[in-house]
């Protein structure tokens, strides 16, 4: 019995320069390489997207349409690149080989194309594949005009189809408008700037909480992957949801998108808490500056895959001015029941959910 074709979205991460690169370094080394960093992408990529195939120096993954939304996909492709840049840095400063393979890494990037519609999942030699006329427009776009046209070498290239099936307001995150001309037709949509986006990610600075720097420490094992449980932190419609005494999340993006800089209103009753995101690592990390009437309070949300999903470490400490020590001597216990009902709470609606961002009931405290 044929299958049913149902609405997916595709992406390939290809990583670009390694035809040149290859050509001119040890084979056994250059090898090595390669399957480093495939493995670096992939570990970034799913979930929330499934791997359908390796190909060469590129990963193709897919998503189901309705599973996946605008600012997930953009907070995967920025995971997914810095993983990979760090990756590339680590590697190059740790070893100490002179071959071209490892003198030459620092040459290796990394390409996004995006693409939405359909396809017909196929089990061929036990494995899941895909096919259809869209599985074949998303590997034509590999061979585009980026470089040339836009001079980028790192970038996400999106199709007005995927735009369109995620909701994305392009031209307002900065985006630029790109077509291509194929024997098929030509093809529309919006380029993103990966190299900027990594550049503004070094620049920025760290306001990270740890074991060092925080007053207070929890942790948590979530029956979710690191990105269902990253989304049900960051969503404004979700964290009323499980955080004990929201009522409503009202949230500000300058450009558009969520992350540095975003502020957020949390409604309690007729009071509001105001929250400024200070650093904002998708699936692995979120720092967030709350003004509380006990004054200025940090919060780090860590992430951390398992095998049974995702532990959740939750790092707090107030900022000190010359009446904190005696406001937070107080306000500590209280802090500690607000925080530890919500991930109480959150862990109640994870294993409700079946790892679905969509629960049952909201739960309380």
């Amino acid at each position: 019995m044929l299958r049913a074709p149902e609405p997916v979205v595709l992406l390939i991460a290809d990583i670009s320069g390694y035809t040149s690169y290859l050509a001119g370094t040890e084979l056994d080394h250059a090898q090595d390489v390669l399957t480093d960093l495939i493995e670096t992408v992939i570990g970034r990529l799913a979930p929330p997207f499934t791997l359908v195939a390796v190909e060469g120096d590129a990963c193709f993954v897919f998503a189901p349409t309705p599973t996946m939304s605008g600012p997930q996909l953009l907070d995967t492709i920025d995971a997914c690149y810095f993983a990979f840049r760090r990756r590339l840095r680590d590697v190059s400063q740790a070893t100490s080989c002179q071959c071209n393979a490892c003198i030459l890494i620092p040459k290796l990037d990394l390409k996004f194309v995006v693409h939405a519609g359909q396809a017909v999942r196929q089990t061929v030699g036990g494995r899941e594949n895909l096919a259809g006329s869209d599985v074949i427009a998303v590997h034509r776009l590999l061979k585009n005009h980026v470089v040339e046209q836009r001079g980028l070498r790192a970038y996400a290239l999106l199709t007005k189809e995927s735009v369109e099936a995620l909701g994305l307001d392009c031209p307002r995150l900065g985006m630029l408008p790109h077509t291509e001309e194929y024997d098929v037709g030509t093809v529309e949509g919006f380029v993103e700037d990966l190299g900027a986006r990594w550049v503004a990610e070094e620049l920025r600075a760290q306001h990270h909480l740890d074991d060092d720097s925080a007053w207070m420490r929890m942790d948590r094992d979530m029956a979710a992957s690191p990105p269902v449980v990253w989304e049900w932190i960051t969503s404004p419609r979700l964290r009323p949801r499980w955080q004990v005494g929201v009522i409503r999340v009202d949230q500000s993006n300058a450009d558009g998108r969520a992350g540095v800089g975003t502020t957020n209103h949390c409604i309690h009753g007729k009071d509001a808490v105001i929250e400024e995101v200070l650093e904002w690592r998708p699936f692995e990390s979120v720092t967030l500056m709350s003004t509380t009437q006990m004054g200025p309070m940090i919060s780090t949300f860590d992430l951390a895959p398992t095998p049974a999903g995702t532990q959740v470490t939750l790092y707090v400490a107030g900022l000190k001015s010359e009446d904190s020590d005696a406001i937070w001597a107080v306000a500590k216990g209280i802090v500690a029941e607000l925080f530890g009902g919500s991930l109480t709470n959150l862990q109640t609606q994870l294993a409700d959910a079946q790892v679905s961002p969509e629960p049952a009931a909201p739960a309380t405290a």
